[in-house]
C-alpha cells in the first residue's frame, strides 16, 4: 500500500499539470470555425447534368471556341479562277471544345458540359483570286456544276457615284469604294454605281465573312453592306451546293490515295485530306 501512495501522487501531479493543455485544446477547437460541428447543411443539385434545364449557346459561343485542325503537309495550292465560275469548294478541320459553369443558389454550383463533336468539317467557297481563303482550307476542289451566267453591266463611262458594282467572279459581285476607272483596274468588269445591276427586291445568293454561301433578302445593294459578295436571285444557292452528296471521295493518308466510301464529311475527318466525288 505503501508503493501505490507515491504513485498516485504523481500521478495527480501530471493531472494537475495537464489541465492547461487540456483547457487551451478545448478553447482552440471552439475559436476555429473549422473544428467545430457544422449547424447548417449544403444544398446539392443530384440532377444529373443532362436533364439539367441550362441556358442555349448562341452561334457567337458556338464559334468562339472552334479550333482549326492544321493539314499535315504542303499547303493547299488551287487558284479559284482555274474553276468553272471562278468558285472554288472548301473545307477545314475543326474542333470544338465548350464547358460552361452555371451558378445555381448561393449554396451550390452545378458544372454543365455541353457536348459537340470533337471535330467536324466546315465548308466554304472562295471566289476569284482570293487566295487568303484558299490557305485557310485543308483541300479545295471544284464545283461540277454548270457556273451561272456572267454579269453584264451598261456601258457607262460617265459616273459620279463613289460606290460600284464590279464583278468578283462569273454571276457575283462586290461592292468597290472609288471612282469607276479606278475600280475597273481592280476588277474586270464594274458598273456605274451600287444599283449597277440587278435592282428588284428578293432573295440573293451572297458569302458572308466566312466564306459560306447565305440567302440575303432584299434588294442587292444592302445585300452588299453586310455580305463581300452577292450574285442576283437565288440560283447560285443551288448551283453551288456546299455539301458533296457522291457516294464515294478519293482521299489521301500519309502522301498514299484511297478511295473512301460513305458521305464526305466523314471521310474528311478520316484521312488527310480528301477531294468530293471524282472516283
Amino acid at each position: 500500500m505503501r508503493s501505490s501512495i507515491p504513485l498516485l501522487a504523481v500521478l495527480g501531479l501530471v493531472v494537475l499539470l495537464c489541465m492547461p493543455l487540456l483547457y487551451a485544446a478545448s478553447n482552440y477547437t471552439d475559436a476555429n470555425p473549422f473544428l467545430r460541428t457544422p449547424n447548417y447543411t449544403i444544398d446539392i443539385d443530384k440532377t444529373p447534368a443532362d436533364s439539367r434545364n441550362l441556358p442555349q449557346l448562341t452561334q457567337a459561343q458556338l464559334r468562339s471556341t472552334d479550333v482549326v485542325v492544321p493539314a499535315p503537309g504542303a499547303p493547299v495550292r488551287l487558284d479559284p479562277r482555274t474553276c468553272p465560275g471562278e468558285i472554288a469548294l472548301c473545307y477545314q478541320v475543326i474542333s470544338n471544345n465548350y464547358t460552361r459553369v452555371s451558378t445555381n443558389g448561393a449554396n451550390r454550383t452545378n458544372v454543365g458540359n455541353y457536348t459537340f463533336p470533337y471535330r467536324r468539317t466546315r465548308f466554304f467557297a472562295c471566289v476569284g483570286n482570293d487566295t487568303k481563303c484558299i490557305s485557310q482550307a485543308r483541300s479545295c476542289g471544284c464545283f461540277t456544276a454548270t457556273p451561272i451566267a456572267p454579269v453584264v453591266f451598261s456601258d457607262s463611262d460617265r459616273c459620279s457615284d463613289t460606290a460600284h458594282q464590279c464583278e468578283a467572279a462569273p454571276g457575283f459581285v462586290t461592292l468597290c469604294d472609288g471612282n469607276l476607272t479606278s475600280c475597273r483596274a481592280q476588277y474586270d468588269a464594274c458598273g456605274c454605281g451600287r444599283y449597277a445591276t440587278c435592282t428588284s427586291d428578293g432573295t440573293h445568293a451572297c458569302i458572308n465573312d466566312r466564306d459560306e454561301l447565305f440567302g440575303c433578302k432584299g434588294n442587292i445593294a444592302d445585300c452588299l453592306k453586310r455580305y463581300d459578295v452577292c450574285s442576283c436571285g437565288r440560283e447560285a444557292i443551288a448551283t453551288y451546293r456546299l455539301a458533296c452528296d457522291a457516294p464515294r471521295s478519293r482521299c489521301e493518308l500519309a502522301g498514299a490515295t484511297v478511295v473512301c466510301n460513305g458521305p464526305f464529311r466523314s471521310c474528311a475527318l478520316q484521312y488527310d485530306r480528301c477531294t468530293c466525288g471524282g472516283v
